[in-house]
């Protein structure tokens, strides 16, 4: 974004005028910083090669983002994710299917668009699989948990006691030893992914480093295995401008792995940190409140159902005016308009004095805000914008009260 006249643009677009003809709340993507960002990624992993970047769908599966990603190949968590890749021109042959629950339909349809991997994240699961192969084995690689623990939230912590995963090193390798003796399957990568939002680049050292040695003694018992997938997980700073450098975590999961294994493709499934800075979200204050103890809510016309991320594990924002004010700022409370206490989309923001009808712009929204929202309250959707070389584009319209009922239909009669 930059500041022209004392207005907010993006991409040369003043975001003023996309609310007035959008709406508010809206979601707006920067085509640019996607591709910009996916870049990057391939730059950075392209002098650690053997490497594949892939982005993690699951923080945002709109067409519309998915298409400006199309280089990467796409990490799934269910068979939506990977219909979405498809539908926006990813093959599926370049993406693979992660889920510790999957069900018999997820496997057979994802066999039936050819997805590239399956991610076995379950005891019997290999079993399964097998049953939906009709004629080229199926590739896939198991999913295993290191003794690695993410200084994270605890609700962003994937390793140790929790459901992902094979928790034992032993158990590992038994179950490796099983897959390979399955017909239909062939193995051909462990993977581990320990959380998100994590800055500490020692973490994904350590990861890498477990994740080689256990590949390497599977190697050392006749295991052919190729690949090595790190996940992803590094943090985006949520209330500053820099995140950890791509070029240095690179080489933090790229060198343990290659020192182990030189010939082995290192696999990372970038997520938040490809998508968190492409979008921003646009409110309108309704109305303004002043409590005794002095503190200020400005209450907007969004929340907690189009973005949960901060009432579920604390996520913090800044904010801005579209029409930045002069004069002196004031802290004030951004609260949502859903019927909950912890509505709450900024506790503290420091803004120019801001009235009913002014434009609150909060960025970095770009990832699990969109993916995750919800009809709570009955409240419909926002729309989604895509802005490219100077024009914006709808890439998701906003729901309306009508679309609420859809799916109810004459059952509700």
């Amino acid at each position: 974004m930059r500041v022209e006249d004392g207005r907010l643009l993006l991409d040369g677009i003043p975001l003023t005028e996309l609310a007035r003809r959008y709406g508010t709340p809206l979601y707006v993507y920067d085509a640019a910083t996607l591709r910009s960002r996916a870049r990057a990624y391939r730059d950075a992993f392209a002098a650690e090669a053997p490497a594949r970047v892939a982005y993690s769908a699951k923080a945002c599966a709109l067409l519309g983002v998915l298409r400006a990603l199309r280089p990467v190949s796409v990490s799934a968590a269910s068979l939506g994710e990977l219909e979405a890749a498809v539908r926006a021109g990813i093959p599926a042959s370049r993406c693979w299917l992660h889920g510790n629950a999957k069900t018999d339909e997820e496997i057979r349809g994802a066999r039936a668009l050819g997805v590239g991997r399956i991610v076995i994240d379950g005891e019997r699961e290999h079993e399964r699989i097998a049953r939906a192969v009709r004629g080229a084995p199926q590739r896939v690689w198991l999913r295993v948990s290191p003794d690695v623990v993410a200084e994270t939230h605890a609700h962003l912590r994937t390793s140790g006691d929790q459901k992902f995963g094979v928790l034992t090193v032993g158990r590992g390798r038994a179950l490796v030893r099983e897959i390979s003796n399955t017909r239909g399957l062939r193995f051909v990568g462990v993977h581990a992914h320990v959380g998100s939002q994590i800055a500490d680049l020692d973490t994904f050292r350590r990861v890498a480093a477990w994740l080689a040695s256990f590949a390497r003694q599977l190697r050392d018992e006749g295991v052919p295995l190729q690949e090595v997938c790190v996940g992803g997980g590094l943090a985006v700073a949520e209330t500053a401008t820099s995140d950890p450098d791509l070029t240095a975590y690179a080489r933090a999961v790229a060198a343990p792995v290659h020192d182990a294994l030189p010939d082995a493709t290192v696999i990372v499934e970038p997520g938040r940190s490809m998508v968190a800075r492409s979008a921003v979200a646009l409110y309108s204050v309704q109305d303004r409140k002043v409590r005794a103890s002095g503190r200020v809510f400005l209450a907007v016309d969004g929340g907690m159902g189009d973005n949960i991320r901060p009432a579920l594990y604390g996520a913090r924002y800044l904010a801005a005016l579209a029409e930045r004010g002069d004069g002196a700022t004031e802290h004030v409370t951004i609260a949502g308009a859903f019927c909950e206490a912890g509505d709450v989309l900024i506790e503290d923001a420091e803004l120019p004095r801001a009235e009913s009808g002014d434009l609150v712009v909060v960025p970095g929204v770009g990832a699990y805000s969109v993916a995750m929202a919800s009809q709570y309250n009955h409240r419909p959707r926002p729309a989604v914008v895509l802005v490219d070389h100077g024009r914006a584009r709808l890439i998701r319209r906003r729901e309306r009260t009508a679309d609420l009922f859809r799916l109810e239909g004459a059952v509700s009669r």
